[in-house]
């Protein structure tokens, strides 16, 4: 099976039934040593029939591959499924699409499983008419909405999507500056308006925060503006990582029925290694190319139980620098 194969509702239905955060709690999970890697060589890769990648973060910067990762995935797809597994809020098919630009090979990848399109397949299922889309400055929110039978709100919405984290849009669109200062002040009177309204809100990327193309600059994403209208008493609904669901979407992408013949490989300790805990796979946390990057004063066993115990999530398997072979 290759990238153009689409699983599309059996997908998105199960990512429905999202499984909080303090459900995998990492009081629940058994506490085990993290082992220290260079390279992936040094992995029991026969343990496993399949690898679950996060992209942002761990393959790429969000233009192009990062420095060592072509030769890794060349060694790494042979005889094993490779299924990127992301918190994008994009569709599924602009996600595969946009995969060659960034120096991807086809053949590398077995299926790709996102978050936007469990977002996208609830909305097209939902009896919702109109919405306000929290959305990105550089993307067209109502094509997001297109085939859903959702339309941008004129007045008071039916939902709210977190979509992205640079404009409010409804008939007319607001630029925000969230994206890189997590103001949520221009949010503020349309969550606390809707939150009063019982208005749902459902997020098509839980992460909080992501790192910037210089590999630097922190940045807010939707999962903060989640957070914040969650606080304020509103209803809302992820889709994506640390979610059960969306793990075992790609375990049956990957055709293994056995969650432990797959490894997790990830830099969030909340969204992939978490959830890879709790759904019961084996992780390794890539350290320095992603959100992490500047929490550990070294990558040790030490150094990773003392982060994992601070965000109160189970230890990763395995931890190295970056993803290399």
């Amino acid at each position: 099976m290759g990238l153009t194969t689409l699983l599309f509702a059996s997908i998105a239905s199960a990512a429905r039934s999202f499984v909080p955060r303090a459900a995998a709690a990492a009081s629940s999970v058994p506490h085990r040593a993290t082992a220290v890697i260079d390279g992936l060589q040094e992995l029991p890769l026969d343990r496993y029939d399949a690898i679950i990648l996060d992209q942002y973060g761990v393959l790429h910067n969000g233009e192009q591959l990062l420095d060592g990762v072509a030769a890794a995935l060349e060694k790494l797809q042979d005889g094993r499924k490779l299924v990127v597994l992301s918190n994008t809020s994009k569709r599924r098919a602009p996600l595969i699409a946009e995969l060659p630009g960034r120096g991807f090979r086809s053949e590398w990848l077995h299926d790709a499983i996102c978050s936007g399109e469990c977002c996208w397949e609830a909305l097209r299922e939902s009896s919702y008419a109109s919405a306000v889309v929290l959305g990105w400055s550089d993307r067209d929110s109502s094509a997001y909405l297109a085939g859903t039978g959702v339309a941008l709100a004129d007045g008071s919405p039916d939902v709210i999507v977190a979509y992205g984290p640079d404009t409010i849009d409804m008939a007319d669109r607001e630029l925000t500056d969230f994206r890189i200062t997590g103001d949520m002040a221009p949010y503020r009177d349309l969550l606390e308006d809707a939150a009063a309204r019982s208005v749902p809100m459902l997020c098509a990327n839980p992460d909080q925060r992501t790192i910037d193309v210089d590999g630097v600059t922190p940045l807010y994403m939707p999962g903060t503006m989640a957070d914040a209208y969650r606080a304020m008493g509103g209803e809302v609904v992820l889709y994506g990582k640390p979610g059960v669901a969306h793990f075992s979407a790609a375990l049956r992408a990957a055709g293994v029925d056995d969650a432990g013949r797959a490894l997790m490989v990830g830099d969030s300790l909340r969204h992939d290694i978490l959830g890879a805990a709790a759904a019961g796979l084996d992780s390794l946390f890539v350290v320095d190319s992603g959100v992490h990057a500047t929490d550990m004063a070294e990558v040790s066993e030490k150094c990773v139980a003392r982060l994992a115990a601070a965000e109160d999530v189970p230890v990763p398997t395995f931890v190295m620098r970056k993803f290399r072979w």
